[in-house]
């Protein structure tokens, strides 16, 4: 018996050693292992409005490189590549921009300058450093630490949120916890979206069982751009994040009482870095408006472009309708970024 025991320790230290080392290989490795995202996500927001692309960006000596079409299609730059000499040139307005992959050289109008990082390519595609780019076409960019988005305004800011109507504010609710500074509006004070009604039980008809039966809408729907910024309403925790039948990409975040849930459906995809158990702030970025759900992952197209917000009273899991709430926290919106 002595012996199976000691046999089989042999055995068994071995896997222990060995699953050390891979552990061990993985610590030493740093960035090469990372986790996986929850589902799309931008990490580039242009003229207001959020830019897919098939290539993430990427992170070097602590600026940002994106794929030069993202910027050069969303800013309508003209952009070739020519690969006998490596060079990405960009033009707009008669601003002309030279860079040549894996050189830190550059040149503007023929002016030779100096980036902090140089031009690679990636899967095919040309990454640049997002903030030299813009700049040397003169827009405005800013870095949001919190989110790990870019911002870059190209076009001289109009007022969008002037042409919203902005309902009356109400003086009794149901709740006073959900009332305060500390909640804020999903959109920031310079989004566009359609005025909205208080749709919360109104019927919906689509069901994952097909069956016709018809189910309450346990939300408000706020229709606006597809790639629009969504931002948390309140502090709290992410408790669910990832695919939903009917809500599509989703983030449920609950509040930092524990009291109540906040459900953003529907979303195009994702701000970088989010998953259960992260702490969220108010008026922190976290996704952007889709047209995502009823069907199985990646189902996009079934209904226009809106976000369905949800609020949730944690101990019951009861929705509770939040119009009223909505209409007061639309007076304390996010600032716009730039």
């Amino acid at each position: 018996m002595n012996r199976c025991l000691h046999q089989y320790s042999i055995y068994r230290w071995n896997r222990i050693l060995g699953a050390f080392v891979f552990c061990l290989m993985i610590a030493v490795s740093g960035g090469m292992v990372s986790a996986k995202e929850p589902g799309p996500i931008i990490s580039v927001v242009v003229d207001g409005m959020g830019v897919q692309s098939d290539v993430s960006p990427i992170h070097r000596n602590g600026r940002m490189l994106v794929p030069i079409r993202v910027v050069a299609e969303a800013t309508g730059s003209e952009v070739s590549y020519d690969a006998d000499t490596q060079k990405v040139l960009l033009n707009k307005k008669g601003k002309h921009i030279t860079l040549t992959i894996g050189s830190q050289t550059a040149y503007v109008d023929g002016k030779r300058l100096k980036m902090d990082v140089s031009p690679i390519i990636v899967n095919k595609r040309t990454l640049v450093p997002v903030r030299f780019i813009s700049e040397a076409f003169g827009y405005q960019v800013q870095w949001d630490e919190t989110s790990a988005v870019a911002y870059i305004q190209s076009k001289t800011v109009e007022d969008k949120a002037a042409s919203v109507k902005y309902h009356p504010i109400v003086t009794k609710v149901a709740d006073d916890q959900l009332i305060g500074k500390q909640f804020r509006f999903p959109f920031h004070d310079n989004s566009w979206y359609e005025p909205y009604g208080d749709s919360f039980g109104s019927d919906r008809e689509w069901t994952e069982s097909n069956s016709g039966s018809v189910r309450n809408h346990e939300g408000i729907d706020i229709m606006a751009p597809k790639g629009t910024p969504i931002y948390s309403v309140s502090d709290g925790t992410i408790n669910k994040v990832g695919w939903n039948t009917y809500g599509g990409w989703r983030v449920n975040i609950t509040d930092e009482n524990g009291q109540y849930r906040m459900y953003y459906a529907h979303l195009q995809a994702y701000a970088p870095g989010l998953h259960v158990g992260k702490t969220i702030t108010a008026g922190q970025l976290i996704g952007f408006v889709g047209d995502t759900g009823y069907g199985g992952t990646g189902t996009v197209g079934m209904f226009e472009p809106h976000l369905h917000f949800g609020l949730y009273r944690n101990s019951t899991g009861k929705a509770i309708d939040p119009y009223d709430y909505l209409r007061i926290w639309e007076q304390n919106k996010v600032e716009s970024p730039l």
